[in-house]
């Protein structure tokens, strides 16, 4: 992410848009492509690495935690594992504004003597650790830090458990401190038992995208039935295998180039997106076709796509896909009616708050918007130009960036916030609408 803001960047307005681009590759996906590889038996190539600052930070991270890292190219990468142990014995890590990161790493961290040192830039280091410095607690591990917060330091590694290891973790906030926990069972001695507790499990998807990246590496990953949406897995010693991957498309960005054809009633066609994904921001194809959209599939399955259509209010509850609420709120301006997003308090810690900020947005465009404790309403129909906070979060500036494309005058504020995840957020844009964004 920059360091200085950038000054503010106008929306063009547009009419019905017509397009077809390539989605972005996920970090989600990379980061856990990224750790499971460091902790295989060799070498593993990864391809279509994001070009986005929180996959930058964790490549550093590896590289200063003593992996090496070859670059191929300009999107892939061949980390050389370490067969489950971390070459320097002590590091500092920085992982900018990357929360991933910042928890999965900590973890990770564990399986070295340390002591390691993480920390970020000012938004992340607000942000608290939450569950995955209460495991890892629980596990043995001593955490030093200023009220939960990073900068965090870990020392007590390296963690070796068994025979049998159980872990209740509490996901009802995030699900990266069971990601977190299940990437590195494989190289603990014994068995290690991981259990949600608390209903709902937030982004459950990402907790399945773990468990299959997991098992791509060759790592011994079970479920256990468990009711109530929850999370339950029994991991195994057995470590991870080396091989290539390569990284999906990604549904989080690919949610704003599909939300340009709502709100222009146009189309756009996304390639390099896969509808068996784990992504839980897949769920952006039936959110949009309760907008009024209609969804559209290539015969040969080579792009998804979205052509809008008459805008309807929507009610919807995200607590399986939480990133996708700020898009919805700025779609919301545009239509007539009360719209509502529940059941997502996490969005109050996340680089912003999220809940504030999206009726921030909505009310600079001249809508009615109110805050819940969990989510907003937004009563939309007449929307007007101004100038957006993006409270320097990405999802904020890509959202209402989407919405813009409907209203004539809109700004964006520190538009350069969008390298956290989709540094070519602005050029796609242009693709789309077929003007250079400036």
């Amino acid at each position: 992410m920059s360091t200085e803001p950038l000054p503010p960047r106008a929306v063009p307005f547009s009419g019905p848009v017509d397009a077809r681009v390539r989605a972005p590759p996920s970090k989600s996906h990379a980061i856990r492509l990224l750790l499971t590889a460091a902790l295989s038996d060799g070498p593993s190539r990864v391809r279509r690495i994001p070009r986005g600052d929180d996959t930058a930070a964790v490549v550093a991270s590896l590289e200063a935690l003593g992996f090496r890292i070859d670059r191929e190219g300009e999107e892939d990468l061949v980390v050389h594992g370490a067969d489950g142990e971390i070459p320097n014995s002590t590091a500092e890590l920085d992982l900018r504004g990357s929360g991933t990161g910042l928890r999965m790493l900590l973890a990770f961290c564990s399986l070295g003597p340390g002591p390691y040192l993480l920390t970020g830039d000012e938004t992340l280091c607000a942000r608290p650790l939450g569950g995955v410095a209460r495991a890892l607690r629980r596990l043995g591990m001593k955490l030093e830090s200023a009220d939960g917060r990073a900068p965090v330091t870990i020392t007590g590694g390296p963690l070796r458990r068994g025979p049998v290891t159980e872990l209740l973790i509490d996901g009802t906030r995030s699900s990266h401190p069971i990601s977190s926990v299940m990437l590195i069972a494989p190289v603990l001695d014994g068995e290690v038992r991981v259990r949600s507790v608390g209903h709902p499990v937030v982004s459950q998807g990402y907790v399945d995208m773990t468990a299959q990246v997991m098992r791509q590496r060759g790592a011994s990953v079970a479920d256990v039935p468990d009711g109530d949406d929850r999370s339950a897995f029994s991991v195994r010693r057995g470590g991870y295998r080396a091989g290539d991957a390569t990284v999906e498309g990604d549904w989080s960005s690919a949610a704003f180039l599909l939300g340009a054809a709502a709100a222009t009633g146009g189309v756009v066609r996304v390639e390099g997106l896969s509808v068996d994904s784990k992504q839980p921001d897949s769920q952006i194809l039936a959110l949009l076709h309760s907008y009024g959209a209609s969804i559209l599939l290539s015969e040969d399955g080579s792009w998804i796509g979205v052509r809008g259509g008459a805008r309807r209010p929507i009610r919807c509850a995200l607590w399986k896909a939480p990133d996708l609420a700020p898009l919805m709120g700025a779609l919301a301006c545009l239509v007539d009616g009360e719209s509502e997003v529940a059941e997502t308090p996490q969005l109050r810690l996340k680089e912003s708050d999220r809940i504030a900020a999206v009726v921030a947005g909505a009310r600079a465009l001249a809508c009615d918007a109110e805050e819940r404790p969990s989510g907003f309403v937004i009563r939309g129909g007449s929307p007007r130009g101004a100038v957006i906070d993006s409270h320097r979060d990405h999802r904020i500036a890509m959202a209402f960036t989407i919405a813009g494309l409907a209203v004539p005058g809109t700004q964006i504020a520190d538009p350069g916030c969008v390298s956290k995840s989709y540094p070519g957020f602005w050029d796609d844009l242009g693709r789309i609408t077929g003007e250079s964004v400036v």
